[in-house]
């Protein structure tokens, strides 16, 4: 860099000028100065902390030939406390974060940007987190991530520093700004926060938990970082010399740049570093495949290919089937866009449930719970169909395509039926959908939209369709309840009631028999539930089904 030995002497020189008596902890030149290598018209910024530093931060200019000389002084309890907490909004720390040289204290510098950079990493886990609750378990990290997305937010706070950043990764700097990111990485890993292999970051389940029970919140390095900001930039922190305001313009003159904005699409997506596992290989959650991309990847280019994409409806979300055909073969797919909800229908369900069962209704909220519940299903042992490829940034899934026969059919042949001896089969594949639900509660997951639509019976198994309202420690009574009461809308009065309660003493059975919590079926029966669906079922039948649950429940006790 063009720090001269002249030049050092004149930053110490004046650096101790501002100190007087006071020790001088450490000092470090940070900025453009330390990316330009030859340049001497490039303003020299510098950081000094000072022990007992009175009043606590000062900022100093003089001239220096063609450029400027600007000493940021911090006392240094002050600077520590910004590094452990963002006390000042990292004003004083973030010189530290990304490229700098020491002049003095190269020892102290390196320990709190170790210790910064340890705080952010933590922090960007907990945004992961509160953004993708169900999902953040399964993301795969780069460590280059936390680089850019400190980068990327700074830079949209004040887009005229995209410029320092692009030249910093211009000349290469990354290597030396993530040694502390990667020693960071090592303290949390002993702390137990994230894992590390394979060069992939994991966030422990602890953490996420631990997260999790917390309320939302702004992250506070990013709330103070902006509030600092603006009133540095606009002259609120206190300046001893008058001098200052004759280079004020000149030295913030960067933080200005009206194309700054432009500048931040050139800077690298964080999130192309963060990826999850399909059956096709890792796909980033910048991802941006399409329909038709995705199809094109899977099929060949030989002229006896072909794809078909078909759409086969869906209320709340778009749905197509896609026909790939190569010589005589075929494969299908389903992809799956998943669309903010705004119907009416759902609207008025999610007001009927309010403070029985909450709906995640963001279509990217969705699509999360959908992957990332299938793969924990799948990790326990549970059959579900197969995730190949998913896209964040289309709000699209595409998963194979399974055969079979819908629930409702089989519920809708007991209720038809006159003699329990005639659906005798339909009612164990009931009691199958029991023990399946047992199953995954075990798992701590909740299906969160358990109706008949959503499972199929293929090759005698059975399988969920839809988990996009799945949660981990989420409602379990509300799965019983939804089956069963869902089940019951398709009973008219001139059916035999007689066919609900064998569907009912076969679902509660092989629940129960599976290891499911008598409790959740005694909860299903509450009129907390069976409000929800009292508008589609006919009250005789409700009542039937929840008199059965509590008595099944109630033998369940005595045994």
């Amino acid at each position: 860099m063009g720090l001269t030995k002249e030049l050092n002497e004149n930053i110490l020189g004046f650096c101790r000028r501002i100190s007087g008596s006071n020790k001088i902890v450490g000092i470090c030149v940070y900025g453009s100065a330390v990316l330009n290598d030859s340049s001497t018209e490039i303003d020299v910024e510098v950081l000094a902390v000072i022990r007992d530093f009175q009043p606590r931060i000062m900022v100093y200019v003089k001239p220096l030939n063609k450029r400027s000389l600007a000493v940021s002084a911090v006392d240094q309890w002050v600077f520590e406390k910004d590094v452990e907490k963002a006390f000042i909004g990292e004003v004083a720390a973030e010189k530290i974060i990304f490229s700098y040289h020491a002049l003095s204290g190269e020892e102290y510098f390196r320990k709190h940007e170790i210790a910064v950079k340890k705080r952010i990493i933590r922090e960007l886990l907990e945004i992961l987190i509160m953004e993708f609750p169900e999902l953040s378990r399964e993301l795969l990290i780069e460590p280059e991530y936390f680089l850019y997305e400190t980068m990327m937010r700074r830079a949209r706070l004040f887009p005229g520093i995209t410029n320092y950043f692009l030249t910093m990764l211009k000349k290469r700097k990354t290597k030396e700004v993530m040694e502390g990111y990667l020693t960071a990485i090592e303290k949390l890993e002993k702390e137990g926060i994230i894992s590390f292999s394979d060069g992939y970051i994991r966030i422990n389940e602890k953490f996420i938990e631990k997260v999790k029970s917390r309320k939302l919140r702004i992250p506070v390095f990013f709330k103070n970082f902006q509030k600092a900001f603006f009133a540095y930039t606009l002259g609120i922190l206190p300046k001893t010399i008058n001098v200052f305001s004759q280079y004020r313009e000149k030295l913030l003159k960067p933080y200005w740049n009206v194309n700054g904005e432009e500048l931040i699409f050139r800077l690298e997506n964080p999130r192309k570093h963060i990826h999850v596992s399909t059956p096709l290989g890792k796909v980033s959650l910048s991802d941006g495949t399409d329909i038709k991309d995705f199809a094109r990847k899977i099929v060949s280019s030989k002229a006896d290919s072909s794809i078909e994409i078909e759409d086969i409806g869906g209320i709340l979300n778009d749905v197509y089937l896609i026909k790939l055909k190569e010589n005589s073969h075929e494969q299908k797919i389903v992809a799956k866009r998943f669309m903010d909800w705004q119907n009416f229908k759902w609207f008025t369900l999610a007001l009927w449930a309010l403070g029985t069962q909450s709906f995640a209704v963001q279509g990217r909220s969705r699509l999360e719970r959908e992957y990332a519940i299938n793969k924990l299903l799948e990790a326990g042992g549970i059959r579900v169909p197969k995730i190949l490829h998913v896209s964040l940034e289309k709000r699209l899934i595409f998963r194979e395509y399974v055969e079979g026969e819908k629930m409702t059919e089989v519920i809708k042949r007991i209720f038809k039926a006159k003699r329990k001896s005639d659906v005798a089969e339909e009612l164990q594949r009931v009691e199958e959908v029991g023990k399946k639900i047992a199953q995954v509660h075990k798992l701590d997951v909740s299906l969160g939209d358990a109706k008949p639509e959503n499972i199929i019976i293929s090759d005698n198994e059975i399988l969920f369709l839809d988990l996009e309202q799945a949660s981990k420690n989420g409602n379990q009574a509300w799965d019983i309840a939804e089956f069963l009461y869902y089940s019951g809308h398709y009973v008219s009065l001139a059916m035999d009631t007689k066919s609900v309660m064998w569907l009912t003493k076969a679902f509660v059975k092989g629940y129960l028999a599976a290891g499911g919590k008598r409790l959740n079926v005694e909860k299903a029966v509450s009129p907390l539930y069976t409000k929800v669906f009292s508008i589609f079922t006919l009250p005789h039948v409700i009542l039937l089904i929840s008199n059965m649950c509590k008595k099944l429940a109630n033998e369940r006790r005595e045994i």
